[in-house]
């Protein structure tokens, strides 16, 4: 048994057209009595508490709880109380965009499991005239809907398109509800096996996407690009001149390191061998460490980068110099993880066939992880998350962290790409913390 937790009937028109026909059973719950740091995390907070309102009162089926909130300037639009309150709303975003945020739970109530996720729609709306608005509020359709308007209703007139799910617009996302209905399944006690679950590999891909999104924002609000570009530039120039120091004293420290090999025919093509290995390694530490030290470096400049992309009207207003010893620790501890794992990995290189196939790819594994540690810490210090409770995250959403970090990782060994990629990079941590990580 389906059972859709929720009164819309956009919600129940779309199910069944996609082929169900859920019971409807409405939770009762309060909306207002729920608050949250951001609309994506009260939108998933509500649906939850519809989802398990109801299944609280069944013995068996699959219940599915949605919420849908308009986010406008980072602020939650919700449905208007009054036709005043809708006529206000849409004086406000005539001619904005805006970004409807849909959360969604589903709950298998034997198995006593449960999976939630928001799934995020830009909306880009038209300019109406004061007797449209008027006219339209006149109706009575936007008291009864998120955002007041419905883009399949009077309000359609006035949405001049859409970026993403049409579905998430009216208040439910197809394929996100196959994919958590999916997990659930494939996850399942009951199902005695293990399924292949191939929402790590699309999981993967969406970490990917965070990144594109974010170079998608700069390349949309270049002042803000060029903004990001000054410390990135400052520790750019920094690498430059160590990697040169290293590339010209790497054979001399090759020597130094090597004396048991002086009576070896072949010591000098040795040496030089170890020498490339040395600068080669500097070189990975550098793509690694470049961005915990460009964010240390420019962290009042990527604090109001990241914010804006948050949706944040302001950061928390420390002064930079007061947050920059914690930001140090933060690298340091970070960097020892990186040196736990790399150095390691770096002697392995050295082995045949294996260093040489399996090694790169996990260094670029481990090195894109601890990338996405360093960029996401903007967004995640933002809602109060520790150091611990930022690891739990990025471990259990590992594909996500692992796509965005692999990308980044990869573009960073490029010369001079870093710096360009660095405002993205950390547009796309933004983007990646509010909409998948902790919204």
């Amino acid at each position: 048994m389906i059972v859709l937790a929720s009164a819309s009937a956009a919600r129940l028109a779309l199910l069944r057209n996609a082929g169900l026909d859920p019971k409807v059973i409405v939770s009762g719950v309060d909306e207002d009595a729920f608050s949250a740091h951001t609309p994506a995390a009260l939108s998933l907070v509500l649906a939850k508490a519809k989802a398990e309102a109801v299944a609280a009162g069944l013995g068996d089926g699959l219940v599915i709880g949605c919420d849908s909130i308009l986010e406008l300037d980072g602020r939650p639009y919700g449905k208007p109380a009054t036709q005043e309150e809708a006529l206000d709303r849409w004086r406000i975003m005539r001619g904005r965009t805006g970004r409807l945020v849909t959360g969604h739970c589903v709950i298998d109530v034997a198995a006593g499991r449960q999976v939630a996720e928001t799934a995020t729609t830009v909306v880009h709306f038209g300019s109406p005239s004061e007797e449209e608005i008027a006219a339209y509020v006149g109706t009575g359709e936007p008291l009864s809907l998120a955002g007041a308007f419905s883009i399949e209703g009077r309000g359609g007139w006035f949405v001049e398109g859409i970026e993403g799910d049409h579905g998430t617009v009216l208040g439910i996302s197809l394929p996100l509800l196959r994919e958590l209905s999916t997990s659930l399944v494939t996850r399942s006690p009951r199902s005695g096996a293990s399924l292949p679950d191939m929402r790590s590999l699309r999981d993967f891909g969406s970490g990917v996407g965070f990144f594109l999104r974010g170079v998608g924002w700069v390349a949309r609000n270049g002042r803000w690009w060029l903004f990001g570009l000054i410390p990135a530039v400052i520790a750019f120039a920094v690498y430059v001149v160590a990697l040169i120091l290293l590339g010209t004293n790497a054979l001399s420290l090759a020597e130094f390191m090597t004396p048991f090999a002086d009576s070896w025919s072949w010591a000098q093509a040795f040496r030089v061998t170890v020498a490339i290995a040395l600068f080669l390694g500097g070189l990975a530490l550098a793509v690694v460490t470049f961005a915990a030290i460009t964010l240390t470096i420019g962290e009042p400049f990527y604090e109001k980068l990241s914010a804006k992309v948050d949706g944040v009207e302001e950061a928390d207003g420390q002064p930079w110099w007061r947050t920059l010893p914690r930001s140090v620790k933060d690298s340091l501890v970070t960097l020892m993880f990186v040196l736990m794992f790399t150095v390691p990995l770096f002697f392995l290189g050295f082995v045949p066939v294996l260093g040489q196939t399996v090694v790169p790819v996990l260094g670029a594994a481990v090195s894109g992880f601890f990338l996405t540690v360093e960029l996401s810490t903007l967004g995640m210090e933002r809602r109060g998350l520790l150091r611990k409770d930022r690891f739990r995250l990025l471990r259990g959403n590992l594909p996500v962290a692992l796509g965005f970090g692999v990308a980044v990782f990869l573009l960073f060994m490029v010369p001079l790409v870093a710096v360009v990629a660095m405002p993205a990079a950390v547009a796309g941590a933004a983007l990646m913390v509010r909409e998948r990580l902790a919204p």
